[in-house]
């Protein structure tokens, strides 16, 4: 069974933290999911630092010729 989504998270830079963390996700057709949704599912399984603090969904993620998501080509959402 494929996942409803896959996702990217990565740190942008924060003035008086250093880095942010953000996430990028890409749901596959049909499926449905808010940032509400998103924000308990993984609260309750991973520390508070660890947890996006912003969720951008796109179409699709940026890979590369090995499949891999580019996540400085996802920078600039944020």
């Amino acid at each position: 069974m494929r996942a409803p989504m896959r996702g990217a998270v990565l740190g942008v830079p924060d003035a008086r933290l250093g880095q942010r963390v953000v996430a990028a996700v890409q749901l596959e057709p049909g499926a449905e999911a808010s940032h509400a949704e998103l924000l308990e599912r993984v609260a309750t399984q991973l520390a508070r630092y660890k947890v996006p603090e912003q969720w951008v969904f796109v179409d699709a993620l940026p890979r590369n010729a090995m499949s891999r998501v580019i996540k400085r080509d996802l920078e600039p959402l944020f």
